[in-house]
């Protein structure tokens, strides 16, 4: 981290202040800036400055990053609004793939919050029977007879009412609450 800081500061212009924000998440204030345009080009720059490879003990470790931009006063009034709308285009910006930038909308708070709610939710959906299987008969068209049965699950969500598999099952996967993909995975 030490090293992904200096080459951040690097790119830190007179006036502006970089701080860590979390474990792997470093938070750039500019207190100077003409428009969107050089936000952008700013958060290239940042890209551009970790794009070659960190040597840790012999190593060649790639760094790429995923970075967002809320405005003040547009994006929020007070620090824990332009943070807090940061997260959310961050998680647009990771939801997107990762190693981009995005620019906070209004919408994505409501996004974002309805994947955190949803989260939360699932974690107790299995506890209290929230997830109800339906079966599927599998015809033979040659003879016309059931060869088999698929189930299908679905989610009898308390606030959102019934749920298709592709509105939980990512989420599941995403958060190891079932067998597929696992956090970190990529």
């Amino acid at each position: 981290m030490k090293q992904v800081a200096a080459r951040l500061q690097s790119r830190v212009k007179n006036g502006d202040t970089l701080a860590r924000s979390g474990d792997v998440e470093f938070a750039l204030l500019l207190t100077r800036v003409n428009g969107t345009e050089e936000l952008a080009d700013v958060s290239q720059a940042i890209a551009d400055v970790l794009k070659p490879p960190f040597s840790i003990k012999g190593n060649q470790i790639y760094v790429t990053s995923s970075r967002s931009v809320s405005l003040f006063p547009d994006d929020g009034q007070d620090t824990e609004a332009i943070m807090k709308n940061g997260a959310a285009a961050l998680f647009r910006a990771k939801e997107l793939g990762g190693n981009c930038h995005q620019f906070y909308t209004p919408d994505m708070n409501a996004r974002a919050l309805e994947h955190l709610t949803l989260e939360y939710s699932l974690r107790g959906a299995i506890e209290d029977r929230q997830l109800i299987n339906y079966y599927q008969p599998i015809l033979d068209l040659a003879s016309g007879k059931v060869a088999g049965m698929e189930a299908l699950v679905r989610w009898q969500h308390p606030e959102f009412g019934v749920l298709a598999p592709a509105k939980f099952i990512h989420l599941a996967e995403d958060t190891g609450l079932i067998g597929g993909r696992r956090p970190g995975d990529g």
